[in-house]
């Protein structure tokens, strides 16, 4: 098989040759691909299943350490998720690599590799025990399919009632940076 792609922005143009035989892998094998891995405040899904990520964000500020941030939701989209297919999400520190979470969808049925399967991670009250980076990893079967930081830092400014509630508008905990 044969693939040409073109890009707009240039006259160059690549050639890519299918050289892999998907079909001989076991399943545990094959990989889903990561589309999207995005931490908001809340998700909203309107009546027709169209998605609003609300209080997108990659930092998160506390007066004090450890902090226990209240709520946020890890939403996630994947393709090529065949029968079998394990999903889960981490976040661990990047310094020490402690798992502070760890949440893992049941193996997909039924699964359509052609579809978008959408996902959200619902985390609650979640511990950070020191300020620092930290990585967010989309696992499907074993391999990492997507990772992304998120910033944890310490801000003698903000008042202790305030910190880590991505909920109130005024609260600007959550930084969009």
């Amino acid at each position: 098989m044969l693939v040409r792609l073109r890009f707009l922005a240039g006259s160059a143009e690549v050639y890519l040759r299918k050289t892999t035989d998907w079909g001989d892998l076991p399943l545990s094998e094959l990989r889903p691909t990561g589309l999207a891995l995005i931490l908001c405040d809340n998700i909203y899904v309107d009546r027709r299943g169209k998605r609003a990520l609300v209080g997108i964000f990659n930092q998160i500020s506390a007066s004090q350490f450890p902090v226990i941030h209240n709520q946020m939701v890890a939403y996630a989209a994947v393709t090529a998720i065949r029968d079998g297919a394990v999903l889960k999400l981490e976040i661990a520190g990047a310094e020490t690599e402690r798992v502070i979470f760890a949440g893992e969808l049941p193996p997909a049925e039924q699964a359509d590799p052609t579809a978008i399967l959408e996902l959200s991670f619902d985390i609650e009250n979640l511990g950070f025990p020191e300020p620092g980076r930290y990585y967010v990893t989309l696992w499907g079967n074993n391999y990492p399919l997507l990772q992304r930081p998120i910033q944890v830092i310490l801000n003698h400014e903000l008042p202790a009632e305030e910190e880590c509630d991505g909920n109130d508008p005024k609260d600007d905990t959550d930084n969009d940076q």
